[in-house]
């Protein structure tokens, strides 16, 4: 299985990429974001200890939820999710460094996709997205507002994508373009080897 994992900042435009990817490649499997199963939002709700004992516990839960994604994965070609263990590294880092989240996440088997996109976006950016996007219900849009209406948070997440894109295997996007050119890049990178 080819995976191809689009990272980013909440409003870089993951969600719009991965519906235009399904449009203009045929065959491509689109995973769940982990983020979404109830499990993990439970685990990182209730997360308040920083220790490295409570890593452990906390991988274990998000390499469950793995296995059971890829499981269900029957695609021998291209799949694509939104959010991966980049995620998990750059959220998790306000309780543990990001190495430390690497490192028992490696020991533990955690498998990382094919190729990371990161969709790079301003704070500022991002936030008039969130808030434009008729697709979300107020609702949504409240949670999101009060979690991210906090720009240095936001500017924060960012930074530890930015320190991310670094890696190998590792491609950073200018998302503040039109989503056709933004999908253009994304396209290539698919392409190559």
């Amino acid at each position: 299985m080819d995976l191809i994992c689009l990272e980013g900042i909440q409003g870089a435009g993951k969600s719009t990429q991965i519906a235009l990817l399904r449009k203009c490649i045929n065959g491509i499997q689109v995973i769940p974001e982990f983020t979404q199963d109830n499990r993990f939002q439970k685990a990182f709700q209730e997360q308040t200890e920083s220790s490295e004992a409570a890593i452990l516990p906390f991988l274990k839960i998000y390499k469950r939820i793995q296995g059971e994604i890829y499981a269900k994965t029957n695609n021998p070609g291209l799949s694509i999710t939104d959010r991966g263990f980049y995620s998990l590294m750059v959220f998790g880092s306000e309780f543990w460094s990001i190495d430390k989240i690497e490192e028992m996440g490696l020991s533990l088997g955690i498998e990382h996709p094919t190729k990371y996109i990161i969709l790079d976006c301003s704070p500022e950016v991002a936030f008039q997205r969130i808030i434009q996007d008729k697709k979300r219900s107020s609702s949504q849009k409240s949670v999101i507002q009060k979690r991210y209406e906090n720009l240095s948070f936001m500017r924060l997440v960012r930074k530890k994508y930015l320190e991310l894109s670094s890696r190998p295997n590792t491609f950073l996007i200018n998302a503040e373009r039109a989503p056709e050119e933004v999908l253009d890049d994304i396209k290539r990178i698919i392409e190559t080897n």
